[in-house]
């Protein structure tokens, strides 16, 4: 979904439980498409931060996590983006008390949606973006499974867009488990090194 108004972009971007394994269908057979796609970029970066190099430092606020689980998951998440530990990705995140960039836990029942991130832009850098994990569907998740949620999400909140594939950028919680994934693979941090 996209709505413009005003040179202003806002992007919610859903993915959750309820989506099935990406497949083709290629000369009659079905396959699951297990080979990285390139990468799918946003449109949109963090201002006043390096375009090649290491590293964007990034300032991310939270706002309320109340679920264990979720806090878990988006700690575990961040360490696998940061450069710092040795993540091969040209970004820094660190918690700050004031940012655009905020993550929080929501219940929402009535979504289809285990995480979202709603992304405001303007001429081609973010203005705001909100991170948020749904507890109404990772309360029954396994630990490995909301840290790839939440490290979903920091992807569309760099500037990742969705891609088909075994990559962390799949809009399918489904067929990033059914691949294994947890954390971002190699496409995934190619593409935030093409921003940063």
């Amino acid at each position: 979904m996209s709505e413009r108004s005003k040179g202003l972009t806002l992007r919610p971007w859903a993915r959750g439980p309820i989506f099935l394994a990406t497949a083709l269908a290629v000369g009659g057979a079905l396959t699951l498409s297990t080979d990285a796609d390139a990468y799918n970029l946003e449109g949109l970066r963090w201002a006043d931060t390096p375009t090649s190099g290491c590293c964007a430092n990034l300032g991310v606020q939270y706002n309320t996590v109340s679920q264990s689980y979720d806090y878990t998951g988006l700690y575990t998440a961040f360490l696998e983006w940061n450069h710092s530990f040795g993540s091969g990705v040209n970004v820094q995140c660190t918690t700050v008390s004031s940012s655009p960039w905020t993550v929080q836990d929501v219940y929402n029942p009535g979504s289809g949606w285990d995480g979202l991130t709603p992304i405001v832009g303007q001429n081609g850098d973010f203005i705001s973006a909100m991170l948020q994990i749904n507890y109404y569907y990772t309360q029954f998740y396994a630990q490995n499974t909301v840290e790839g949620v939440a490290a979903h999400e920091i992807g569309h909140s760099l500037g990742l867009a969705h891609t088909n594939g075994c990559v962390l950028m799949t809009p399918s919680t489904a067929t990033r488990n059914s691949c294994g994934i947890y954390g971002p693979v190699q496409d995934d941090k190619n593409g935030v090194n093409s921003l940063y």
